[in-house]
């Protein structure tokens, strides 16, 4: 009986000591995990475009794993040599004098990324005014829905909707990729 007793008492203890035990092991890898999300290449240009439709190009730059850089705000430099965070939109329906479909140039704002569902990501809803479409004299006004999730150091992937008109497109997939061959600015 003594000995059922002492045998009943190490099953105890051996059970107290191990639920701390995994329950600290648990809590380890939770952390791990969180911390093993991908995030961006610090000061770094992701450039791409459509998946499937063609019809916006993309660049976003890093100012560090979880920041975007905003477009200039005085658009885009004549000559830059840098890597600017901007979208461009093919408009089909605006034509320049050659037949072909005419561009405009959408600014990006700031953005912080935040870890949703174990993963970095931005979500944007913004509206640029008085934008002007290349070779045409008409300006428009953009309303954009910008999304977007770290998927890799390497790649950003999301959507874009944007509202303009003749300029606009429904929800596009994009993909956007590190490009090392444009150098970022020294102040991005």
């Amino acid at each position: 009986m003594v000995q059922g007793v002492a045998s009943a008492r190490a099953g105890r203890a051996s059970i107290a000591f191990a639920v701390p035990l995994a329950l600290l092991l648990a809590t380890a890898l939770v952390a791990a995990a969180a911390s093993s999300a991908p995030k961006l290449t610090p000061r770094s240009d992701y450039s791409g475009g459509s998946i499937a439709k063609g019809k916006i190009n993309i660049d976003l730059v890093s100012r560090s794993a979880t920041q975007i850089v905003a477009s200039p705000a005085g658009g885009v430099p004549v000559g830059s040599n840098f890597a600017l965070s901007l979208m461009f939109l093919h408009c089909t329906k605006l034509k320049l004098a050659d037949g072909e479909p005419s561009a405009l140039g959408i600014p990006v704002p700031a953005l912080k990324l935040r870890k949703r569902h174990g993963r970095y990501g931005f979500s944007a809803s913004y509206t640029r005014k008085g934008l002007s479409a290349l070779g045409v004299a008409k300006t428009i006004t953009a309303k954009v829905k910008l999304s977007g999730t770290v998927v890799s150091p390497t790649l950003i992937s999301g959507t874009v909707r944007v509202k303009g008109g003749a300029c606009g497109v429904g929800s596009e997939r994009y993909a956007a990729k590190l490009n090392k061959s444009i150098p970022v600015a020294p102040n991005a």
